[in-house]
């Protein structure tokens, strides 16, 4: 009889053992299928952006009322400016209106550890970002943007002076749109 308790023991030991791992693998299963259910749906937003982008020009996406900093801005003009605006990237722009640089609010933030108030925000700007011009296509704003890793980047017309700036924001605020109705038509706006 004991005999018999220790193989009926055995027998639902190793039946535990057995559902501990089919559960193991179905929770295995549950997160392949997640992970793959997320790659699909980047897949199809990048597909989504790509098909809206590639009809539009920068000047569709842009926004065009912004506030820009000028090069002799101090740090405590641009903390004033970030707190008066709902604006999070600022171009630093020189006396004729053409972009140099990026101040953006996350390097604002982290230049007033070491930089006092009267600090000059052409010094903590970011000065590689690239701009666009207003008739270019939306798709070759956005690969800019997306190469170059600003949050932002300057719309400039002919003259080289800027007319607007392209953020990622206001392109998904696009995507949201064209998905609540599909047949969305953004208007051609005037540069």
């Amino acid at each position: 009889a004991q005999a018999e308790v220790a193989r009926h023991y055995r027998e639902l030991q190793a039946d535990g053992e057995r559902k501990q791992h089919a559960l193991w693998l179905l929770r295995e299963q549950q997160a392949r299928q997640d992970q793959s259910t997320r790659f699909l749906a980047i897949e199809q937003a990048q597909t989504e952006l790509e098909d809206m982008t590639k009809s539009l020009e920068v000047r569709d996406a842009m926004e065009t009322k912004f506030v820009t900093l000028p090069t002799n801005a101090t740090i405590g003009e641009a903390v004033d400016m970030l707190l008066s605006t709902p604006q999070h990237e600022f171009p630093v722009v020189d006396y004729f209106g053409k972009p140099v640089g990026l101040l953006t609010r996350e390097g604002l933030i982290a230049a007033l550890r070491d930089s006092s108030r009267e600090g000059m925000v052409i010094d903590i700007a970011q000065t590689s970002v690239p701009s666009v011009r207003v008739y270019d296509r939306l798709d070759a704003g956005v690969r800019e943007m997306t190469k170059s890793g600003a949050p932002a980047i300057s719309v400039i017309d002919a003259e080289g002076r800027i007319v607007g700036v392209l953020t990622m924001q206001n392109i998904g605020e696009m995507m949201m749109i064209r998905s609540a109705q599909p047949e969305w038509r953004f208007g051609r706006r005037p540069a």
